[in-house]
């Protein structure tokens, strides 16, 4: 598990996030895959759900923060099918959340995915196309970050490509 942000050391995070295990495992059958901390506290956490991207926001004292997405949560969909992982998180400046995710089936038609968020948990219109960047990526997993030009660079695990920046 990768947990980020600027509020304190990681040891504290993981320390404050403990008692949140249980819940963060009734939601995310396959894995929770980063937690990450908005400067207000509250912890963005994105994974994988039964083969579905899960995203949802928890508000400092651990409660599902309903003010974010539909109640709370969001299950990305891509391809309209089941094969959506979603792997890292970033918070922009301006309170914007951005997500990475792969999408496909378990071959070689995995592809990388980016979706941006408003601080309220809807899709930002604004970014890509209706709020996501999908791209062509073999093998997709990796990391995501916010450089300080406001571009994302992320990696991939393939031999032939390194890195790409979107």
């Amino acid at each position: 598990m990768v947990v980020t942000g600027s509020q304190g050391p990681v040891t504290a995070v993981l320390r404050e996030a403990l008692p949140l295990s249980l819940f963060l495992l009734q939601w995310a059958s396959s894995g929770i895959s980063s937690i990450t901390r908005q400067p207000d506290g509250k912890l963005i956490s994105v994974g994988t759900d039964n083969n579905n991207g899960l995203v949802f926001r928890l508000n400092e004292n651990g409660s599902l923060d309903t003010s974010f997405a539909a109640g709370g949560v969001h299950r990305p969909n891509i391809d309209q099918i089941s094969n959506d992982r979603v792997t890292n998180s970033v918070v922009q400046p301006d309170g914007k959340i951005v997500i990475m995710g792969v999408t496909g089936d378990n071959t070689t038609s995995r592809r990388l995915f980016l979706l941006r968020y408003e601080a309220n948990g809807l899709l930002d219109p604004s970014f890509g196309d209706g709020g996501f960047i999908v791209h062509n990526l073999l093998n997709p997993y990796g990391e995501l970050l916010l450089q300080s030009n406001g571009k994302f660079l992320t990696s991939s695990r393939d031999s032939n490509l390194d890195a790409a920046t979107l």
